[in-house]
């Protein structure tokens, strides 16, 4: 299943990002 391995990619670099702005 191609489209959940994007949808995980998505999600932690979503998670990084609002790390890197707290």
């Amino acid at each position: 299943m191609r489209g959940e391995e994007e949808l995980e990619e998505e999600e932690s670099h979503r998670k990084l990002e609002i790390i890197e702005i707290k």
